[in-house]
């Protein structure tokens, strides 16, 4: 707003005697001629008179239009020097406005001017740094930031981060209002009144003491301000339009500013200025007056909150230049590649200097990890341990390939009937040996967006039943032989929003050695079951006035006898049998069965996971045929408690109905997983394929061979015996009659598997907490953590996958419901608990209109080493691995910042992405959710130029320039900007943004009409 002014009085003054007359009253002949001369020379007076005063008037006229004029001078000087520092301390990309109430809230509405990191927020290499804080609050001639405040009396002073004397909220002597109560309305205290500026160095002054020529301008942030938008339909209401209308329908909620009647008169998708609606055609804040007829609040009013013009460029205030389009980057990739100079994208700038930038090459199947290519420029691949497979062998984040895989998945979907689906897509984690690993699967384990149901939750269940001895029939009283049975279940969940299909076959027909081994499917585990049992005659005890906490630890054993190798890294032996390590055979006296290891087999046929769906499978029959050793079965859908299938076993005979046992649990067994690691407490299971070891042999039991998916926990037992206290699982009592009276009878529950899906403070002494998915992503693809390290990262609460141990009962609610495939998970594990539906990613259904859409991508890839954060682009948790100051901990792990692991992820990846990148929503256009393509990426950007349809993000239009163009023009314009190799380089150039807001912003209206978009939609 600016102000001009002239202030001079100009006073002009006309003063006349009026003529008396006196005349005879006595009349006369000759009189007439005096009246007649009388009445001449008054005419001639009255004309005299009427022409000075029109000299007056003109006189005055043209003092007046002087002044009008040089007041008007005087606002477009101000209009100058306002443009004149708009352009000289906001001009550069790398400049961030805010309002001086971010400094403090009763300061009046100024904006000004920092400048930005300008890459001094990172190193050489992009890795986040501690910049220099103080630096903000210091001047730009004292290496600060700080530049000025965009008001006419800040060029009278020294910069100042205070800005008390250039603005006043109230009218004072001496002051000019800019912004007052015809503006705002009345009792608004945000008003703007400025001391005027002195136009001449050496300004005269009037016989008032006024000066000559005065000016005042104050810029205001639209920015700053919530932008007033047309609510509209979508195209149409088919599922892809109605998907893409949740993308990107972000217009501010129009209620806050008194305007809620919007919301119930959208807009056709596709309006023109013709046939738009009221608020399309708002020009100014005046005009949304009569947008409604409610008179509280007025909308015309809410200056400082509401814009009807706010637009913005898509530059990048980090460190300079245009921002880069995932959109074509994406949908471009291959042809991108094929033809920019080079073959390595400039995918992170570094500095605002001309070639300060990443440089990624493209990773292929024959060269899966070059240099640069990941998310973190300064993180490398490297081996973990073991040889090189895809389990062992990490980055600390996901490449860019793998964001280009997700984006465009919904390329490769089926779309049928309003059902989106989808094969498994997924490859091995680790073989038998080094030799059979190939680069192909790899390069798909890094690269591609992987798409597969979690194991979201291994239970063991310990069942008791007492039968006549067989041996002793029919005696009196009655004997009875006592027996146990481990029962596995296994519930699969697919965590993403579209159906999940796979075929199994082969799996009840053939075995090993019949070439149709990678077409079974099933669960093994790798070592003995996580936990030890006893049950004793607690008569003894109780004589001696002891409890059930005072049986020795000799009196437990193991609940199997563990595997004689390890089925991920060859040549492992590690210890023949798991009760030999030397924690186990110093604490447990023998076994309960020589159960080598487990695996459960799938059944055949299509294996269908519908969006959030959680299935239970338990066992259908003893596999007999297949398994050394071992307790192979083959699982079915759903559970039913009266039809029990387990690996069952007596364990002691000859006794009477009035025998009374204790049963105890204990979670202290010492494992093995890996020959790489030391032992410790935990478990290990994997999801794969038969591979060359189903059926099994004296060397390698049952169990699965090729392993896609894996989730295992392990630590030290100083920290396990902390984390998991043995006696954390109360007793449980029965005698034998009450055994002998019924159905199996559950005792112990072993669950494992993601932290957030076993519900592990459920009933648990300990109530360890859950901790959501803030600091657990439940889709970690691996967790390789080191027992002997003592390490925080291998402390058993920073793994996302844990132990739930429980005492059961008949009708225990933590035993699986009763069902014919539902599973219950993360808040319980039955119907009137749990869930059976949890959908926690959604993979891109068309093309992703915004940022916030990679919420699901996982920025993290596969990285083994906590912190496991989920929805990290977008979020800003902190983790406590992690110091505040830093985004890597203390010690390096592996050591090397190229190939350290661990990050405070949810700082680095949005770090990387958010001033740098935008999503155009320039792509391919499918015909439905997925699949066939309606339009490709050129024809849908030519109909955006010539006005024929919009980009699905609203927020972005093309330029004047590019806008309403011709055929044959927009043609023109697709082969210069999308078939150039800088195409996702040049997109932003091109386009401009409805109400681009500034996060610094402190107005609550405008917080509250932007967070508050979704609420009536």
């Amino acid at each position: 707003m600016f102000s001009g002014r002239f202030e001079r009085k100009v006073e002009l003054r006309s003063n006349y005697k009026d003529m008396n007359h006196r005349t005879d009253i006595q009349r006369s002949p000759r009189g007439f001629a005096l009246i007649a001369t009388i009445s001449v020379m008054v005419l001639l007076v009255l004309i005299a008179l009427a022409m000075l005063s029109m000299s007056t008037i003109e006189l005055r006229s043209g003092q007046n239009d002087k002044v009008m004029a040089e007041a008007k001078a005087n606002a477009r000087l101000a209009l100058m020097l306002a443009l004149g520092d708009l352009q000289k301390y906001t001009g550069s990309d790398t400049r961030v406005t805010a309002p001086a109430a971010m400094i403090d809230s009763d300061y009046p509405s100024l904006v000004g001017v920092w400048k930005s990191w300008e890459g001094t927020n990172h190193d050489t290499n992009g890795r986040p740094i501690v910049p220099d804080y103080a630096s903000k609050t210091k001047l730009e001639a004292e290496s600060g930031r700080f530049l000025d405040w965009l008001v006419s009396g800040a060029r009278q002073k020294t910069p100042s981060l205070d800005p008390t004397g250039l603005v006043s909220k109230i009218q004072e002597s001496g002051t000019i209002p800019l912004l007052f109560e015809g503006t705002l309305g009345e009792d608004n205290e945000n008003q703007i009144h400025l001391i005027p500026q002195q136009v001449d160095l050496t300004p005269s002054i009037d016989a008032d003491n006024n000066s000559n020529g005065t000016f005042a301008w104050w810029i205001s942030g639209e920015n700053q301000k919530a932008r007033l938008g047309q609510p509209y339909s979508p195209r149409t209401t088919n599922a892809v339009d109605l998907v893409e209308m949740g993308q990107s329908h972000s217009l501010t909620d129009p209620e806050v500013f008194g305007l809620a009647e919007l919301l119930d008169d959208p807009e056709a998708y596709n309006s023109g200025t013709t046939n738009g609606k009221l608020a399309s055609k708002a020009l100014s804040l005046p005009t949304t007056a009569l947008l409604s007829e409610v008179v509280s609040p007025n909308p015309a009013e809410s200056f400082h909150e509401l814009s009807t013009s706010a637009v913005g460029l898509l530059t990048n205030t980090a460190t300079g230049g245009w921002r880069k389009d995932i959109s074509v980057l994406t949908e471009r990739w291959d042809n991108i590649y094929a033809s920019y100079a080079g073959g390595k994208l400039p995918l992170f700038r570094f500095k605002p200097e001309q070639g300060a930038t990443s440089q990624v090459p493209k990773p292929t199947t024959s060269s899966y990890d070059p240099a640069q290519s990941n998310l973190y420029p300064w993180s490398e691949y490297s081996l973990i341990l073991g040889y090189k497979q895809p389990s062992t062998y990490y980055a600390a984040s996901a490449s860019w390939a793998s964001l280009k895989s997700f984006a465009t998945s919904y390329k490769n979907f089926s779309y049928n009937s309003g059902v989106v689906k989808s094969p498994f897509v997924w490859d091995k984690l680790a073989k038998s040996r080094a030799s059979s690993i190939t680069s192909t699967e790899i390069y798909n384990h890094k690269h591609r967006q992987l798409l597969h149901p979690q194991i979201a939750r291994c239970q063991f269940l310990v069942y008791a039943k007492a039968i006549e001895d067989p041996r002793r029939l029919n005696q009196n009283p009655k004997r009875y032989q006592l027996e146990l049975m481990y029962v596995p279940f296994f519930t699969l969940w697919n965590p993403f929003n579209i159906t999940l299909e796979h075929e199994i076959s082969g799996t009840l027909n053939a075995g090993q050695g019949s070439g149709k081994h990678t077409n079974f499917l099933g669960f093994g585990t790798r070592r003995s079951l996580p936990g030890a049992m006893a049950i004793v005659n607690p008569v003894p005890y109780l004589n001696q006035g002891l409890g059930p906490e005072d049986v020795p630890s000799t009196q437990y054993r193991l609940l199997t006898n563990g595997n004689f190798q390890t089925l991920d890294w060859p040549s492992n032996y590690a210890n023949p049998y798991d009760n030999q390590l030397t924690g186990n055979t110093s604490k447990f006296g023998g076994r309960w069965k020589d159960l080598r290891t487990w695996g459960c087999w799938l059944p055949e046929g299509t294996l269908t996971l519908k969006p959030g769906e959680a299935k239970i499978f338990s066992p259908g029959e003893l596999d007999t045929g297949y398994g050394f050793g071992g307790g192979a079965f083959r699982l079915k859908e759903g559970y039913n408690p009266t039809n029990l299938v387990g690996r069952g076993f007596a364990v002691s005979t000859n006794l009477t109905a009035d025998r009374g046992f204790w049963f105890l649990f204990r979670g202290d067994r010492v494992t093995q997983p890996y020959r790489d690691r030391a032992p410790g407490y935990g478990f290990s299971l994997s999801f794969g394929n038969g591979g060359s070891h189903f059926g099994g042999t004296a060397v390698v039991p049952s169990g699965i061979g090729d392993e896609y998916h894996n989730i295992t926990a392990l630590t030290n037992e100083v920290e396990g015996d902390k984390y998991w206290p043995p006696d954390e699982v109360d007793e449980v009592t029965y005698t034998i009659g009450e055994l002998a009276s019924g159905p199996w009878i559950p005792l112990f529950s072993m669950s494992f598997g993601p932290r957030m899906t076993i519900g592990t403070g459920a009933g648990s002494n300990q109530n360890r907490p859950t901790k959501g998915v803030v600091q657990n992503n439940a889709l970690a693809a691996m967790v390789l953590s080191d027992p002997a390290s003592g390490d925080p990262k291998d402390h058993p609460a920073n793994n996302t996958f844990d132990f739930a141990y429980h005492s059961l009962s008949l009708g225990s609610t933590i035993t699986p419901n009763l069902s014919d495939s539902e599973s219950y998970i993360a808040t319980g594990y039955q119907s009137g608990d749990g869930l059976s539906r949890l959908t926690m990613v959604n993979i891109p259904l068309r093309p992703m209109a915004s940022l916030v859409e990679l919420q699901s991508w996982n920025p993290r890839g596969n990285n083994p080493y906590p912190p496991f954060q989920m929805n990290l682009i977008g979020n800003s948790d902190a983790t406590p691995l992690i110091p505040k100051d830093s985004v890597v901990p203390p010690a390096l792990k592996p050591a090397g910042i190229e190939n350290n692991l661990m990050h405070d992820d949810a700082y680095c990846a949005n770090h990387m992405l958010f001033d740098d990148w935008f999503v155009s929503s320039i792509a391919a256009q499918p015909q439905n959710l997925g699949g066939n393509i309606a339009k490709d990426v050129k024809t849908y950007y030519k109909d955006i130029m010539t006005g024929s349809d919009k980009l699905s993000n609203r927020s972005y239009y093309p330029i004047i320039a590019d806008s309403g163009l011709s055929a044959s023009d927009a043609t023109q314009r697709v082969n210069g900007i999308i078939n150039s190799s800088e195409s996702f380089l040049k997109v932003a150039s091109r386009l401009e943004v409805a109400g681009m807001f500034n996060v610094n912003s402190t107005s609550v209206a405008a917080w509250k009409a932007l967070l508050g978009h979704a609420k009536s939609r």
